[in-house]
């Protein structure tokens, strides 16, 4: 029976359920081949915000064969993704835009959660590392990789899952758009950024070309937590390569396990000068041979070469071990798994922002004047079980500390020389007093507080991003300025001032445009360009009340609360329009029920993970690659990247059987292949592909490819042979194209029938409907296996937030409530 059993593909399993998909009888087929390919075209419209028009020709070529050819002006598709989109069922056909993919340059950073490690990397040396060299698209949701991304309903920010990777080959022009406060971002012009709608305060999509100077971009305010670790285990972060030349051995492994572990490998005979016995071990790394002798004295004394642990894939087995090694005589001691300490984190700090690496330790360099920071580095030091050294120079103090594993360790988490210093990767997943403790120790090496206010300059840009996006973790906000250094006799280098600021300094981020008051408040620059939110100052705006905030607070509850026990207020509320009188009650008017939904928006907004920056400078520049990328996000369709994080808007992403099944299905009734036509540019020819499927692969086989010079400015022709019916009944094609033109009252579809008759279906609008957004299902509509699957994929780290976090109208009460019910503590994790 076993061997009877073997996998199939996608479309292999089409071929022999093609009725659970709609191509169950001949007249539905019909009905379901033109449903599939018109679908794609409404669809291709909307995501390129194109006005459809829709061409649909249904051709009778005897009683049991029909050709149908569906012509649309959407998008287009490019030439690498055609034979894909038509020839390949559950292909993503829709990560694409009008003239190209929305792409970043291959250098533009994104941050990213992988495997329990958090990384901000550059968005190319991702997608490079996911993809084959031919790849373009792949779908990457088993890899667990998670981005911060906004829901734009609550505007709050968590992590999501990347569902697909995408790469391919610039078209467009690349764009350099910098932001106030020096957040600055590269990318094609078709690329996505967010702004917000001045009158409904909503956030949308708008195309980078499409933007100017003075514009506000959407960026994050706050960023959402990556863990809350307290420790971690050293032996993750070192290598085989990192210990080749240095003896480190790993102590406190019990005799039993030793003995268990060398009972596995194999025993071998070897002539070394004489006969030998040796334990072999197969290894990632190759074969590795440890003499008989050697063997039994690791068991006596309980310790493992540090390399063999590593190549054994150990590091969970020796949690409670330490790594020891010998200088001059003298033995360290150092710890497998490290608690993270708010000491030991200002260590760190202190490291990145003073600290230089040599063989077999660390130093720090100091001013004369601080003394209090050698005390606190030679203390940490002995807790640590390492020793240390205090030099005094003539302008300085040096303090070194020795030890082979720090030697290896801290420059692999903060990096070698002042030019590429950064944050070690464990403290984006730390708990927040170890961040702040972090960021003290860096300030107290290399930079200066004045009040609310933080001064940080070094060298490496890498660290300003990284220091920049740490701090949005905290709700701490950075500016960033460059400027040219010197250092001693060296050339220039270009030095990053970062100012972190918090409270009411950091208005850049908590003040608002003034435009988001229009229409109570006409903008002709008589007001300063933005407010900061609090209803007083918002009602002071509007010429309701002064800057008293006891006599604003009764105008703020004649408005808000209806209380009008104030004559004068009521008076001047009725003077300006908010409240009327009928039949000797006080009436409140439309304009003041728009105020209301007004101060709700910007209170929703104020309160949000999103602030507001305007656009400094726009700037075509060169792309560091031939390739540009982008990620998928589903349901939120966005993610955070570029110097200092900006919100960026995804590639959208379709999994369908759809248009290709479609064509497997008039493949199958006639052994004809399907001609695409495709054209994404207007001075370009059009891509035309003769394909059928192959069944067993799932992948598309070109017959013919080809170019025309087609007139249409850009779209997509579809046109295949099958064998169907053709039926004037209730569930026909023209009844289909009819109730499709009532719901889509911006689409102009003509038809014409196997008859010849010609049947239009003009739109009545030229207003493209909203994009729709994705809502989150309700807990009544979710299958016990749906949930499972939920809970084993989400972010949220615990069963509360789960409930408020994925699920559609449930709130902490709700929440607390399903869990009382069930029996379950809210703060499992």
């Amino acid at each position: 029976m076993a061997e009877e059993l073997k996998g199939i593909s996608v479309a292999e399993f089409f071929e022999k359920n093609r009725h659970l998909l709609g191509f169950d009888n001949p007249v539905r087929a019909l009905l379901t081949t033109v449903k599939e390919f018109v679908d794609n075209s409404l669809d291709s419209a909307e995501k390129h915000k194109i006005l459809p028009e829709i061409f649909v020709q249904i051709q009778k070529l005897s009683d049991t064969r029909f050709k149908v050819i569906v012509e649309d002006n959407g998008g287009g598709i490019p030439k690498e993704h055609v034979a894909n989109a038509f020839g390949k069922l559950l292909y993503g056909s829709k990560f694409r835009t009008f003239g190209g993919m929305q792409s970043l340059t291959w250098d533009e950073p994104v941050l990213i959660l992988q495997n329990n490690k958090a990384e901000l990397k550059p968005i190319g040396e991702l997608v490079d590392s996911l993809l084959k060299k031919d790849e373009e698209v792949k779908d990457v949701t088993n890899l667990n990789i998670f981005v911060p991304a906004f829901d734009a309903k609550t505007k709050r920010y968590s992590l999501r899952r990347v569902s697909h990777v995408i790469r391919h080959k610039r078209e467009n022009e690349c764009l350099k758009i910098k932001l106030e406060t020096n957040r600055e971002i590269k990318v094609t012009g078709c690329h996505s950024l967010f702004v917000l709608d001045p009158e409904t305060l909503e956030v949308k999509p708008v195309e980078a070309r499409t933007l100017k100077i003075g514009d506000y971009l959407i960026s994050p305010k706050s960023l959402p937590r990556l863990g809350e670790i307290r420790s971690i285990n050293v032996l993750d972060y070192i290598s085989l390569e990192d210990v080749k030349k240095n003896h480190i051995y790993v102590y406190g492994f019990s005799k039993q396990f030793i003995e268990k572990l060398f009972s596995k490998a194999k025993l071998v005979r070897k002539h070394v000068g004489k006969v030998r016995k040796f334990y072999r071990f197969k290894s990632d790394s190759g074969e590795i041979n440890i003499v008989e002798e050697r063997a039994k004295q690791y068991a006596e004394k309980g310790f493992l070469p540090l390399s063999l642990v590593l190549a054994l894939k150990l590091q969970n087995e020796a949690a409670e071990c330490y790594l020891q090694t010998y200088r001059h005589g003298i033995i360290t001691k150092f710890p497998v798994v490290l608690e993270l300490t708010e000491d030991f984190a200002r260590f760190l700090g202190l490291y990145v922002a003073e600290g230089h690496c040599d063989k077999r330790q660390i130093g720090f360099t100091f001013g004369k004047h601080e003394d209090y920071l050698v005390k606190f580095v030679t203390d940490v030091a002995t807790r640590l079980g390492l020793s240390s050294k205090i030099e005094l120079r003539e302008r300085s103090i040096r303090v070194k500390v020795f030890g082979t594993p720090i030697s290896i360790l801290f420059p692999k988490w903060c990096g070698r020389g002042a030019h590429k210093k950064r944050v070690p990767e464990f403290m984006f997943r730390a708990e927040e007093p170890l961040q702040k403790a972090f960021l003290s120790g860096i300030i107290e090496g290399d930079g200066h507080k004045r009040g609310n206010l933080s001064y940080i300059s070094t060298a490496s840009k890498m660290l300003a991003n990284e220091l920049s996006y740490l701090a949005l973790m905290l709700g701490i906000v950075v500016s960033i300025t460059k400027r040219k250094g010197r250092g001693l006799g060296k050339k220039p280098y270009l030095c990053y001032n970062l100012l972190f600021s918090r409270g009411p300094k950091s208005k850049v981020y908590e003040r608002l445009p003034l435009f988001l008051l229009k229409p109570f408040v006409v903008v002709d620059g008589s007001y300063k360009e933005r407010f900061g939110y609090e209803l007083s100052k918002v009602l002071g705006l509007l010429g309701i009340c002064g800057h008293d905030k006891s006599a604003c607070q009764k105008y703020v509850d004649a408005l808000l609360k209806a209380d009008f026990k104030e004559r004068g207020v009521v008076q001047k509320l009725r003077d300006l329009g908010y409240l009327t009188e009928s039949n000797g009650q006080l009436v409140i008017t439309e304009k003041l029920l728009k105020l209301r939904e007004k101060i709700a928006q910007l209170e929703h907004f104020a309160s949000s993970d999103l602030c507001l920056l305007k656009i400094k400078s726009i700037e075509k520049v060169q792309s560091p690659s031939k390739y540009v990328y982008d990620l998928s996000i589903p349901g939120h369709e966005n993610f955070v990247g570029g110097f200092g994080g900006l919100a960026c808007h995804n590639s959208r992403g379709q999994q369908g059987i759809g248009a290709s099944a479609a064509i497997l299905y008039a493949q199958l009734t006639t052994g004809k292949p399907a001609r695409i036509i495709s054209k994404t540019k207007k001075d370009k020819l059009a891509n035309v592909l003769e394909l059928k499927i192959d069944v067993k692969s799932n992948s598309p086989e070109i017959i013919t490819q080809t170019e025309l010079d087609w007139q249409k400015e850009h779209g997509v022709r579809v046109e295949v042979e099958l064998e169907a019916k053709y039926a004037e009944k209730k569930a026909s094609v023209i009844e289909y194209l009819k109730e499709t033109a009532i719901v889509n009252p911006h689409a102009t579809i003509i038809y014409i029938d196997p008859d010849g008759q010609k049947h239009e279906f003009i739109r009545v609008t030229e207003v493209l409907p909203k994009e729709p957004i994705e809502i989150k299902p309700h807990p009544h509509g979710v299958e016990l296996g749906l949930l499972l699957r939920m809970l084993k994929e989400t972010s949220s780290r615990t069963l509360k937030s789960f409930l408020t976090g994925e699920f559609d109208r449930v709130g902490d009460g709700t929440a607390e409530e399903i869990l009382k019910t069930a029996g379950l503590d809210p703060k499992i994790a």
